[in-house]
């Protein structure tokens, strides 16, 4: 809600008591929601997550229970019950900055000022569960890529002769090349029944 377009945001060093600065959006705290309506251009901050043909809730610390819930009620009969339940979350949290800030630089070729980021996450689920009366499964995956990287030049005097006398060049750069790679392929066998659920 600020006035200000905040960029580079680390989302743990804001204080969203704030009021003049942040407000609560529509949804309950600690669920996950999928968007599962036509299509269209969203305001992410101004959604209202309880809007039930837009938005689909999942509660990703209840999904083991669910499956149980499920094998309780449809493994009451002969054979055996296999139960299954995969949640992966994966985060990739970091700001990357360059900074020369009230700095006199005289240098006798170009000045590269330069911020790179590239971490990676690789995540890969080929779990089984095999049964031989009833099967339920649950995966569920999500994935975060947050922070950024910034570069720049404030306050500073920057010189540069190249080797023929000539100014030199200078170079601000950021390149943010971070990637998170899940690969899910989870399989459930089951003689008589099978019950699943995969949430990416």
């Amino acid at each position: 809600m600020g006035s200000n377009i905040l960029t580079d945001v680390h989302f743990a060093q804001q204080d969203f008591s704030d009021s003049q600065l942040w407000k609560r959006v529509l949804g309950e705290p600690g669920m996950v929601y999928f968007y599962t309506g036509s299509g269209e251009t969203i305001n992410l901050a101004k959604a209202n997550y309880n809007d039930a043909s837009r938005w689909t809730a999942f509660d990703l610390g209840g999904a083991l229970e669910l499956g149980l819930d499920i094998a309780d009620a449809v493994g009451s009969g002969d054979g055996s019950t296999a139960v299954g339940g995969l949640v992966s979350r994966n985060s990739l949290d970091g700001v990357t900055q360059a900074l020369v800030n009230e700095t006199l630089i005289q240098s006798e070729g170009d000045v590269v000022i330069d911020a790179s980021r590239n971490g990676r996450v690789i995540a890969e689920d080929t779990s089984d569960v095999a049964a031989g009366g009833t099967g339920v499964g649950l995966v569920v995956v999500t994935n975060n890529l947050m922070g950024g990287v910034s570069s720049a030049v404030t306050q500073s005097d920057v010189t540069t002769i190249d080797s023929a006398g000539e100014a030199g060049d200078v170079s601000v750069t950021a390149k943010n090349t971070a990637l998170i790679s899940a690969h899910l392929s989870s399989q459930l066998k089951a003689k008589t029944s099978v019950g699943g659920d995969t949430r990416v």
